[in-house]
């Protein structure tokens, strides 16, 4: 939502407007330019706010970049206004008669959330992790690294992957302070789940549902305005929202969606095939085949790879690029539909057999790796509080932000929004089991059986296969040869490259998503060296 460079010595200087953003002396603060936000900042003897928010379907707008000079009363009243704003929202503030903290402070949603790193005497901030690689120093955090090899995936916390970068979780505050103690950033209190509640006799379950979603859905978008747009997986929860998108419409809902190779693509499209006829949709889906993982360099600052990032990036991209030539720049997502039907420890089906002991682990890792990868595990997570969702949709949420932004497309949660989350926690577990929820709604709606009860269920496995196993192999062979992971230590590489042939013959495809990681996280490690090297030539010349 918020970019920006914020040298100290700039802080008490008069802020002004100019060309998109808020500047003074060498720094500069830039919302997000994008019809579903809005910002104003604030002016006060003697403190400065830029605020900057999502803007809600039915409310007014904030005043634009022009700053405001208002009294003191009015500044604490406008900011305590601007932190209970119910959809995102990134304010900033800090004293402008003495030298003092930046402070930096979000809402409750994670949508495009602001990654930190301080350079000298500058705070860099931005919501797309890539534009601050620059600014680190050294690679990547060697227990961080393990550990996002060995599980898949780098935990929700104010600690990345760099030691040199921090984000900025829902609801956290970053406070940046260079004569005292640098940047640091406070955690909020945990906020109380909810458990599960006897039903009403004559609880309508589906209705509800249906209502709370819908409001989720009108809380960003105005039936009478705004073109409702969803992407469209063939899976339960795109279908869901499609429906109550749909439903809510006055006209017809435009649905994007990529389509995997192979069995599971033509099962797929036959599923998206029912779910368009029952929306009336204006449907656009391509051929992810086309657009496979690593098939572009994705090196530079404005394309980078992001290691935690939306791996199918280059098919994702394209899909977005053709919604923004329809005019589209929301875009209505499932993401949240798994975790709405998640169940506790006590609610889990006795006779299903207990998990393993310890999930497998890859068999490349380094002996150092693995021992970085159990102290991480057990010491150094660190990972956000909970928030209204589970931290599983802020770590999705945080994965799209930058191939969302980067298009131009602000992407949407209604699974998400606190009501909706509370009240599916709030069911009794046999509503939860088994994705009866949205199973049982898409069936009241005309949907047969295959599409809510699928034999095949979506997946994009067929599309890794064909971008790890063929398109991208010579690369991919290149890469783990000369590998930086077994020059930083975390992988061997006479084993990395055993698992990786074996998963290309077909001998052994229990390590592909491992192997996906030890990939992205070579490019990135490619990606921060190709930046060093271009800021020592620069350097030289």
């Amino acid at each position: 939502m918020i970019s920006f460079r914020i040298e100290a010595g700039d802080r008490l200087l008069p802020w002004t407007a100019a060309a998109g953003r808020w500047v003074a002396g060498r720094s500069w603060v830039q919302p997000f330019e994008h019809p579903a936000l809005e910002c104003c900042s604030l002016v006060s003897p003697d403190r400065l706010a830029f605020i900057v928010r999502e803007r809600g379907a039915m409310t007014g707008r904030l005043t634009g970049l022009e700053p405001q000079r208002v009294d003191e009363q009015a500044w604490d009243e406008q900011l305590a206004a601007a932190l209970q704003w119910p959809l995102n929202v990134s304010v900033l503030t800090w004293r402008t008669d003495a030298a003092g903290s930046v402070l930096l402070r979000c809402g409750g949603w994670g949508t495009a959330p602001v990654c930190l790193a301080v350079q000298r005497d500058t705070l860099h901030g931005h919501w797309d992790p890539a534009q601050l690689y620059r600014f680190l120093q050294g690679g990547v955090d060697f227990g961080r690294a393990a550990y996002l090899l060995a599980r898949i995936g780098a935990p929700y916390s104010r600690r990345t992957l760099f030691p040199g970068m921090q984000l900025l979780t829902e609801r956290a505050c970053a406070d940046w302070d260079p004569e005292r103690h640098g940047l640091r950033i406070d955690y909020p209190q945990p906020m109380p789940v909810a458990g599960p509640r006897t039903l009403r006799a004559d609880a309508d379950v589906l209705g509800s549902f249906e209502a709370l979603l819908g409001a989720s859905i009108t809380r960003w978008l105005d039936p009478g305005r705004d073109v409702f747009a969803t992407e469209l997986s063939g899976g339960l929860d795109s279908a869901v929202v499609g429906l109550v998108a749909a439903k809510l419409s006055g006209r017809p809902v435009r649905s994007y969606g990529l389509i995997v190779p192979d069995e599971t693509g033509r099962v797929q499209t036959r599923r998206r095939q029912l779910i368009v006829e029952r929306l009336g949709a204006l449907d656009s889906a391509i051929d992810a085949s086309r657009h496979t993982p690593f098939s572009s360099p994705r090196h530079e600052g404005d394309d980078a790879i992001v290691p935690w990032g939306e791996f199918y990036h280059e098919a994702f991209l394209a899909l977005l690029r053709r919604a923004r030539g329809h005019g589209v720049h929301t875009i209505l997502t499932g993401i949240g539909g798994d975790e709405i039907s998640t169940l506790a420890h006590d609610e889990l089906d006795p006779r299903r057999p207990a998990p393993m002991a310890e999930p497998a682990l890859p068999s490349y890792l380094s002996d150092r790796a693995l021992q970085a990868f159990r102290e991480e595990a057990q010491h150094g997570l660190d990972c956000a509080p909970n928030g209204a969702a589970l931290r599983s949709v802020f770590e999705a949420a945080q994965a799209g932000t930058a191939v969302y932004l980067r298009a131009g497309v602000w992407p949407l949660y209604p699974y998400a929004t606190p009501e909706l989350v509370e009240f599916c926690r709030s069911l009794p577990a046999e509503w939860r089991r088994g994705r009866r929820l949205q199973r049982e709604y898409l069936a009241r709606h005309g949907l047969p059986q295959e599409v809510y009860r699928p034999e095949l269920p979506e997946s994009f496995i067929p599309l890794l296969d064909q971008a790890m196993r063929h398109d991208a192999r010579k690369t991919i062979e290149a890469l783990f040869q000369d590998s930086l992971l077994a020059d930083a230590g975390l992988v061997d590489t006479p084993r990395l490259l055993a698992a990786y042939r074996r998963y290309c013959s077909g001998e052994d495809l229990s390590e592909s998503d491992f192997l996906l990681e030890a990939v992205v996280l070579e490019l990135t490690l490619r990606t921060l060296q190709a930046g060093t090297e271009r800021q020592h030539e620069a350097v030289a010349a």
